[in-house]
Order: structure tokens, then sequence, then C-alpha cells
């Protein structure tokens, strides 16, 4: 059993231990796992929800990159728990998995990198340029005092980076259609994240409509938004995919990947069949939180609903709330955006022909020497939209193979980590770390 796997499994918090002590006691944990790391490497605690790691390299004149990952993780539902194969928060290890919360998103990334860490400094390596290993505390739930933090302080140091590197896809089995190879999927923009609250207006006389009067209109009103999806289309970093992944299909639909701009129609039609790939080419929206139901003893609320938007690059705040008013079409609907969302981050076409995708498409072939390099859209959130005024080279992969049906654990149930993609994992960051420390670039 590889030693890594006991150092994920340590790294399963207990769900009861929520308050700030954890944090710290996660850093001694980290401490005693990874001592080479932490003898080498200048570690930084900035507040209770940030660790910065440097790795000064032997030429301070060149430009630093950073590596991205973050420790916490989303709850568990107290009634799904006995559904688990073993408890969520044990960090059971057995001969093929280490099995819990987290192992997935994102305490594995932290495992593997701070491992990589301890494997690089046992060879005698030091980087060329200065190596960050920036690990936040946050941010499944936004991530400002996390990366938020770190990110300012690297800006008020004066410090610019050649890239990031992030969690973001994966190794992918089955993912697109007639591509008959495994895809190693690098994110090199993520989808926005909006959410919209559908409430009912007041009458005049500042009287809230009747409770059953309120709750269809609502009700209505969801209707009508799921029953008007946003139209599909190919951005930038999905044309790129397909485009990626073309050698890997037979003809002739390999000629439909190699010009999606000519064959748009078809390959929407296609990518629109299954949810997974539906993602890459629509804002989704999802009603999420209808509330207004409540025991006859209580204090009944007003009924509401919140719709969760993932939005598509050039999607903006505005367009999104002029669509679904007009959708809705009923002046008694309120919309409101409710804080903390932010739109898609913008694309940046160059960081495909970057030198530090290079990077990452040739430790994937070493690593996974079966799988096909492309850069895609992540349906999801990161910590890197916190960096962005940092580098235009950020990059959103996690090196581990999975299926479609492993995607399903994450923030789901019986979340796991095989032994094997742990090391993959190690082997991965091991590799790149070298190759981006002595890089030029």
């Amino acid at each position: 059993m590889p030693e890594v796997s006991i150092k994920l499994a340590h790294l399963i918090a207990d769900p009861d231990q929520v308050d700030l002590d954890s944090n710290r006691a996660f850093r001694k944990l980290l401490e005693r796992e990874f001592p080479r790391a932490h003898a080498r490497l200048e570690c930084e605690q900035l507040g209770d929800y940030a660790l910065l790691y440097t790795w000064h390299g032997r030429d301070p004149s060149l430009q630093a990159s950073a590596f991205l990952a973050h420790w916490d993780v989303v709850t568990v539902e107290l009634s799904t728990a006995h559904t688990w194969t073993h408890p969520p928060f044990s960090g059971f290890i057995d001969d093929q998995f280490v099995w819990g919360r987290g192992t997935l998103d994102d305490k594995v990334s932290v495992a593997a990198l701070l491992e990589a860490v301890e494997r690089l400094t046992e060879q005698g390596f030091t980087p060329q340029r200065t190596l960050y290993l920036c690990f936040g505390g946050d941010e499944e739930i936004g991530g400002d005092r996390g990366a938020g933090t770190i990110a300012q302080t690297l800006t008020d140091r004066g410090i610019r980076l050649g890239a990031i590197f992030d969690e973001g896809g994966t190794v992918l089995d089955g993912f697109l259609p007639a591509v008959q190879h495994p895809v190693a999927l690098v994110g090199i923009a993520e989808k926005g994240e909006l959410n919209i609250k559908l409430s009912t207006v007041p009458a005049v006389d500042g009287e809230s409509l009747p409770e059953d009067s309120a709750r269809e209109r609502i009700n209505r009103a969801a209707n009508r938004i799921d029953c008007s999806p946003f139209r599909p289309h190919l951005t930038y970093p999905v044309r790129e995919l397909l485009r990626a992944v073309a050698p890997g299909v037979p003809w002739p639909a390999r000629l439909l990947y190699r010009m999606p701009r000519l064959f748009s129609r078809l390959l929407l039609r296609s990518l629109a069949a299954t949810i997974a790939t539906s993602e890459l080419i629509r804002t989704s929206q999802t009603v999420t939180t209808l509330s207004g139901s409540t025991p006859a003893a209580e204090p009944r609320p007003q009924p509401a609903a919140i719709v969760n938007l993932r939005t598509l690059p050039g999607v903006t705040v505005r367009s999104v709330i002029r669509r679904i008013t007009r959708v809705v079409a009923d002046r008694k609907i309120r919309i409101e955006l409710l804080p903390g969302d932010e739109p898609a981050q913008p694309v940046f076409p160059d960081a495909v022909s970057a030198e530090h995708f290079l990077l990452i498409a040739q430790t994937v072939h070493r690593v996974f020497p079966e799988a096909l390099c492309a850069p895609y859209l992540l349906n999801a959130t990161t910590d890197s939209r916190h960096y962005l005024g940092l580098t235009r080279n950020i990059f959103r992969f996690t090196p581990l193979r999975l299926s479609i049906r492993d995607l399903r654990r994450v923030h789901g149930i019986d979340e796991r980590v095989s032994h094997g993609n742990l090391a993959r994992a190690v082997e991965f960051y091991t590799a790149l770390m070298r190759k981006v420390g002595d890089s030029v670039v």
C-alpha cells in the first residue's frame, strides 16, 4: 500500500471539528506527515484559511509559478451518511482505495503536491525559479479568506506569476462521442456561477400575496425557466477541445472535430445528447431550492425559489437577468441576484499555445501515455479565479484517471481515490514541478 495513501487518509477530518482549532491542527498534521517539505520550504499561515509555501529558486530574476489546492470539503448530509460503504470522514483504507470526503475534491491534490516536494527534496532538487504552493481552506464557500488572501498577499509583494496550476479536469474515459482514447481535460477557462432568487412582489398596501397564490406563481415561474434552456454555443475552449481530440476519432467523424465551426450544428446536436457534454455548450440552470412550506406551528416564510446557473464565457449578469425576466413574464415575481456570485472568467486564447500547456501535455504523455491532452471548459469554479490579476496562464487539471461514474462521487456518496491514481498524481506533480522549476519561460 503506497505510503501517500496513508498520509491522505490522515488528512480526512472529523466532521464535528468545525472550529478554527481544527485548521490549526491540520497544519500541524501536514508538518508531521511531510517533514522534508516543511524543512525545505518557507511556510506562512495567512490567517486561519490560507497556507502559502515558498520554494525559493536559484534565479530570483525568473518569474515564479504556483500550484493551488484546497483542504476544505463540502458537507455530508446526515440522511445519507449511512449509505456510504465506509463512514465519510473515516479515511478508511482497503487494498484498492482511500475512502472519504475530500479524497477527490481536493485533499488529494494537497497530499500529492506535498509528497512530490518530499520526493524532489530527497533527490536534492532545487528549482531554478521560485515555486509557490497555495493552499486554501474555504474554496467550497468562495475562497475569499483562503485563495483571496494569498492572491492579495502576492499582489502586495509585487509578484507576477508565469503560470498557475489548479484543480480541474481529469483523465476521463468515455467523455466525448466517438473518441476512442481517454482524454486529459485541462481547463483553460471555467464557467461562472450565478444564483437568482425568485419571490413575489408585495402588494401596494404592504401585504404579501396569500401563501398558496404566491407558491403557485413561484412554481409557475420555475417551470417556465426549466422549459426554456439557454441556446447551445461552441465557445473557444470547446472548439479547441474538439480539435485536440480529433486524432483519436475515426474517419469520417474526425473531419467534424477538426472543423468545429463548419460543422457546429452537427457537433452541438451530438454534444447535447449527454449531461456531461451538454454542460460544455450551454449555460445550465437548475432550481435548487423552493421554500415556503413549514410545520403549522412555525412561522411560514415567504415562498421563494433559488435558480442556480453555470454561465458560459461571454454571458453577462445583465443578460441573464434580462432573459429570466422575459421568460418568467410575471410582474408579480421579483428577480434578485444573490450576492457573492460571479460571471464566467475571461478566456485567454494564448493559454493553449503557451509553453506551460506544452509542459502539462508532456507530463500527461509520460504519466498517462494512453491519453490525449486537450484544453477544455471547466463546469465549475475554482480558487484560480482569485489569481486572475497575477497571470493569464491558468491551467485547471487534477491528474487522476476517472470514469463518468467516478465523477459522480465528487460531492456525492462514496467519494474515494484508488492507490494507483494517488501514485500517478504524485508522479505527475513530481515531473511537472521539475519541468516548470527548470523551464526557461
